[in-house]
């Protein structure tokens, strides 16, 4: 599984495989979605409104012609923010879909790789300390490879993938 494309997304360790390397399991972790994005903005922006409405509908100098159009106004201006960053959102996305993501990890028949950004860092399966692994809630757990590799965490089916780490650096070792 060394193509640079999978499902039309650049592989996340693209250019870092050795020319023998299997890729034996590979994980991109949930990355921030824009509706995460999208919903904290509305929140702010409603905030903000609301707060400045009550104020307009509370201030006794303004007669309700003024105080319905300034209302508009904001309904107005936030709906425009709104729209304005979905359309900024989706540029955006369309000149970075094929990025890889941001966080991910793969097992591989020689060794572990974790992508952060743009930094890849792999350690040999033979030179790989004991291996500690945190299970969550349900099957998601953290895996802990002692001081000289990063922490995964967030791993579905971890029970699965320590035995893979296992079994791979079992076959590495007799083939040394």
């Amino acid at each position: 599984m060394s193509e640079e494309k999978s499902k039309g997304k650049t592989h996340p360790f693209a250019g870092h495989l050795r020319p023998a390397e299997e890729v034996l399991w590979l994980s991109s972790p949930a990355q921030p979605g824009a509706w995460n994005q999208l919903l904290i903005l509305g929140g702010i922006i409603a905030v903000v409104a609301v707060s400045v409405g009550i104020g307009v509908m509370t201030d006794n100098d303004l007669n309700t012609d003024d105080r319905v159009k300034i209302v508009a106004v904001l309904g107005g201006g936030s709906l425009a923010l709104a729209v304005l960053y979905l359309l900024i959102r989706g540029v955006i996305k369309l000149f970075t879909r094929n990025r890889p993501p941001e966080r991910a990890y793969a097992i591989t028949n020689e060794r572990l790789l974790y992508r952060n950004k743009k930094d890849v860092s792999s350690i040999p399966l033979e030179k790989l300390p004991s291996i500690s692994l945190f299970l969550g809630d349900g099957t998601k757990g953290t895996f802990s490879f002692g001081a000289l590799f990063p922490m995964w965490p967030d791993v579905e089916d971890a029970i699965r993938i320590k035995h893979l780490i296992d079994d791979a650096q079992k076959k590495r070792m007799q083939r040394l």
